[in-house]
């Protein structure tokens, strides 16, 4: 295990999985970067910059072949050894941690199994790390996921427009109280905005 998380924190979020995540039983496990790509082609294949029309060279698809695989934390989630969703995430800097990619088949998007799955595999293992913050982009009209920051207590914190990706919000939850407690008073309400 040597993924950025691993050399930063000395986190491996696939130390305690397998993990059972629903009473259905679907499972966490540790990801494998041909079944995530196999099943993010035939589920969401506008997840995949190719699908866009994006042509990279050969040594920009070596250098994300390196980073999914060696600087990346890969988690697949399971249904009878059929992965069913997916999450990929690497450290942003020395205190914040970036969700690059969470997919998981609309069959199967239950509210209570979602939450336990952030809540367990990701919240937990980086509070007790030490990871500070997690941040996430999606789509401003992605409501889902809109809806779910909120109810997890992130925070709107920035805006993009990516060439790849288009309109980004920027979502980020705090795992330090003090650090949340520092943008509250710099940026909630009530708070003064530096120019």
């Amino acid at each position: 295990m040597n993924t950025q998380s691993f050399r930063l924190w000395n986190l491996d979020l696939c130390q305690d999985m397998p993990k059972q995540i629903s009473s259905t039983g679907i499972v966490a496990v540790r990801g494998d970067i041909t079944r995530i790509g196999t099943f993010l082609r035939e589920n969401f294949p506008n997840f995949a910059e190719e699908s866009q029309g994006v042509i990279s060279s050969e040594r920009i698809k070596r250098s994300k072949q390196i980073y999914l695989c060696g600087e990346s934390d890969l988690i697949e989630l399971q249904l009878d050894n059929k992965t069913i969703g997916i999450f990929v995430g690497a450290a942003e800097d020395w205190s914040s941690y970036y969700v690059r990619m969470f997919a998981i088949m609309p069959q199967y998007q239950t509210a209570h199994m979602i939450r336990r799955f952030i809540r367990e595999c990701l919240f937990t293992p980086m509070t007790e790390a030490g990871v500070e913050r997690i941040s996430a982009d999606t789509s401003p009209v992605n409501v889902a996921m809109t809806h779910l920051f909120g109810e997890l207590k992130f925070y709107l914190t920035g805006s993009s427009l990516s060439d790849r990706w288009g309109p980004l919000a920027r979502y980020t939850k705090f795992l330090n109280q003090a650090n949340e407690e520092v943008f509250l008073r710099r940026f909630g309400v009530g708070g003064i905005i530096a120019a």
